[in-house]
């Protein structure tokens, strides 16, 4: 049983109607029990106005429900304890422990989570305050879970609020969500300033990690300065953190993933995330306390109207404790979101995460070089110009066509993907857009299709992503999202395409339009996000199979609401081995591996690319330095989910020039069999710094409860001279008792026999006497 907005969305609209129908029937109870008094004696006896309830359903989980007017509630999992308390204008979480060891980091000043207390009447303009009552509480016990609702109303019945809390019984993360209900027959305008409120403190100074999005290449590495994850210390009394993300494509404009890890030591840590695509945590320190907010608006102030009879779904916070340092807690946050968030697809299929390539070389080739899945790129909708036809999804590139006429013999993209699918057994993805329909010449048209603001000027705003590209579409608007729902599942069905890749803003961050929001209104975002959410969930139940592949100027949509739908996220937009290592280090903090797609171009690691990318100072000979050099960027993206973008040239063969073919298929092979399980499901460890160019990297992943007799592998880079030849790293996750070998996949030389004590206390020392090299190290039971 999962919690989702919908649920409290609905519980609030069933409130709303069951407060009218009690009066009803009270009413009518009154009257009988009046006609009553002359005919029956009495018992004497009285009763609480609300009384315990305790009432059982069936089914496969099998839920316990108990109703109170009580005030004060506790969610108690096996591993930590949530008490919350209802008061008349909100809520408040009062403690918050790990059952292990007791510790509880609320403080003793606790603040509210307050609800609104007033709404503009939209006819009259008039302010109504509300009145807030705290009616009663309904907690749910099934096997695997706990579900508190609370159910708050104004006293004159035009406002209904539900919160809802929600934990599993083996976990230490819990969900906070809820719901705002419009019982009236007018409109209400709703101004919100934080939807969730929290009050924590400790012994010690805590620290903060937030982390940039870095949706368009990696802080540190070329335009953008900058570490990529940041580390506030809350010491001086006086200290604020602000996490704020949107949906914005530029490429360092989209803010930060909406997650904030706060660390004491190495002891113990707590995490809130938020699962929307534009909203914001504001953490200030107020002498020793820290009072934490989530805002649904990177503008602090949200605003939107409350359709008569409509709700207002409050976005889910996470809100998680852990006992260690912020590997163990980031890893545990990572695995709660893929086993209770993540596509289901993507945890299903033991394929997944699928290694992609840009169509580029023949589809039985592409499949012995271990090429799962098959991307047609920007322009195959296009005659021969940037930035026509993109709404219209018909294949009109001649390029695109005589290749298919050439190799396979057909002409039309259902037939192409009917051969991608049944005949080589790949995934077919396809990239399409979400914007105006334009003709050659820039203007729209009503020639190639529905899709296009002659026919539909109100599904399109003024916003263009680029110039000359066609507008944005406008998912605040229903009828556009219902016409998306019924285009884009035939398109997909039709054409045997199992992969949506998006790109170009398919939220809109503005519009001058109004539909559910306001024309440039703080709200714009919000139901954009909703209308495009809703779009994906109706293509995943009717396109079979389907994965979204979320790409947005890079990797402009890393949050928690996108990642429920995406089977993967582009990480960023740079196509650089070293950028993308670097970007990864940091996004992998908050985002499971195996939904990180690292798109590489092959060039910049290519020595005979007159792209060649060398950040450091190397001194090699020629030939030693062209085979490392493709090694270490080719290593580069196994460390997440690999793509190979379609800039490399052919030779005159018409195989990948520079031997790449030879490239990739070893590394993505080796990816398939070996490396995917762990990203799969092991935890990740930073075990060196952050990649800069110069000195060593590496990360490492463990599993030490694998079936496999893997249990590990260690991914070191050296990109210069400039530390050395020798590096010791310390590993972690592995069982202490264990005897593992320690193999290398170069320099077997090197191969020994450790115990996983020594491991992770003394560490492994490694040799690597090139000036430029890179090692896969493999941990085995």
């Amino acid at each position: 049983m999962k919690l989702t907005l919908t649920d409290a969305r609905n519980a609030a609209g069933r409130y709303g109607l069951q407060k009218r129908l009690s009066a009803v029937l009270l009413l009518i109870l009154l009257i009988l029990g009046l006609l009553s008094c002359g005919r029956s004696e009495g018992t004497g006896e009285t009763s609480d106005t609300v009384t315990d309830k305790i009432s059982e359903t069936g089914g496969e989980d099998k839920v316990n429900i108990s109703e109170s007017a009580k005030k004060e509630w506790v969610l108690a999992s096996s591993r930590a304890e949530m008490r919350i308390r209802a008061g008349d204008t909100g809520f408040s979480v009062e403690s918050l422990c790990a059952l292990e060891d007791k510790y509880n980091w609320i403080s003793a000043a606790v603040k509210e989570t307050a609800l609104v207390s007033s709404v503009i009447d939209e006819e009259t303009g008039s302010t109504v305050n509300l009145n807030w009552r705290y009616e009663k509480g309904v907690l749910e016990e099934g096997s695997e879970h706990l579900s508190l609702t609370l159910y708050f109303c104004d006293s004159n019945s035009m406002l209904t609020y539900t919160a809802r809390f929600r934990c599993l019984k083996k976990s230490e993360t819990f969900e906070v969500c809820g719901a705002y209900a419009n019982n009236s027959a007018r409109n209400a305008r709703i101004n919100i300033s934080s939807v969730f409120a929290l009050s924590f403190s400790a012994d010690e100074p805590i620290k903060a990690w937030t982390f940039k999005k870095q949706s368009g290449e990696a802080e540190g590495y070329n335009q953008f300065p900058g570490s990529g994850h940041y580390i506030t210390d809350f010491s001086d009394g006086m200290t604020e953190v602000r996490v704020e993300t949107n949906v914005n494509q530029d490429w360092g404009g989209n803010g930060y993933i909406p997650i904030v890890y706060y660390t004491l030591g190495d002891l113990r840590g707590l995490y809130t995330a938020v699962e929307w695509s534009s909203c914001a945590i504001y953490a200030r320190q107020e002498g020793d306390v820290i009072n934490e907010r989530v805002a649904l608006s990177p503008s602090r102030t949200f605003s939107t109207v409350l359709a008569a009879n409509g709700n207002l779904e409050i976005p889910t916070v996470y809100l998680g404790i852990y006992n260690g340092d912020i590997e163990i807690g980031s890893n545990q946050f990572k695995r709660w979101f893929f086993e209770n968030k993540s596509p289901a697809s993507l945890k299903e299929d033991p394929e997944e995460p699928l290694t992609q390539m840009a169509m580029q070389q023949p589809l039985g080739t592409m499949s012995d070089m271990g090429v799962q899945s098959v991307q047609w790129d920007y322009g195959w909708w296009a005659e021969d110009g940037f930035a026509e036809y993109e709404g219209s999804w018909e294949l009109r590139s001649q390029a695109v066509r005589n290749d298919l006429m050439t190799y396979y013999s057909c002409l039309t993209m259902e037939k192409f993907g009917k051969l991608v699918t049944r005949s080589y057994n790949m995934n077919f993805t396809v990239y399409a857009l979400l914007h105006d329909t334009q003709d050659r010449n820039g203007r729209p048209t009503a020639d190639a299709g529905e899709f296009n603001s002659i026919q539909h000027p109100d599904w399109f705003c003024n916003r263009r992503i680029a110039e000359k590209m066609g507008r944005s579409a406008d998912l605040g608007n229903e009828e556009c999202v219902k016409y998306l729902k019924t285009a884009m599942s035939d398109f997909f069905n039709k054409n045997h395409i199992g992969t949506w890749r998006s790109d170009f803003e398919p939220i809109c961050r503005s519009s001058d339009l109004k539909n559910r929001h306001d024309a440039n209104g703080t709200d714009v975002q919000y139901w954009c996000s909703v209308g495009f959410y809703d779009l994906l969930g109706y293509l995943h139940e009717n396109v079979k199979p389907f994965r979204y592949e979320c790409c947005s100027s890079g990797g402009s949509l890393k949050d928690y609401a996108t990642l429920k739908y995406a089977t993967v996220i582009n990480c960023e937009d740079s196509y650089n081995y070293l950028s993308l290592r670097m970007n990864f280090y940091d996004t992998s903090y908050c985002i499971p591996p195996a939904q990180i797609q690292l798109n590489c171009s092959m060039e910049p690691f290519c020595r005979e690319s007159k792209w060649f990318y060398l950040p450091g100072k190397v001194n090699m000979e020629e030939s030693e330095l062209t085979s490392a050099a493709k090694d270490y960027g080719m290593r580069s993206i196994l460390v997440g989910v690999p793509y190979i973008t379609n800039s490399t040239p052919l030779d005159e063969n018409g195989r990948l020039a520079f031997g790449m073919n030879d490239y990739i298929s070893r590394y993505f092979n080796l990816y398939n069999e070996k490396i995917k399980p762990l990203v799969k499901y092991g935890d990740l460890y930073h075990i060196l710094p952050r990649p800069n160019g110069e000195d060593w990297d590496g990360v490492m992943y463990s599993d030490a409860d694998s079936q496999s007799e893997i249990k590990g592998a260690v991914f070191l880079f050296k990109p210069s001279s400039a530390e050395g030849m020798t590096k010791t790293v310390i590993l972690r996750g592995l069982d202490e008792e264990t005897s593992y070998s320690v193999c290398f996949e170069d320099r077997t030389e090197q191969n020994t026999v450790m115990t996983g004590k020594e491991l992770m206390t003394y560490g492994l020392t490694v040799n690597i006497s090139e000036d430029l090299g890179s090692e896969i190290i493999w941990i085995i039971a």
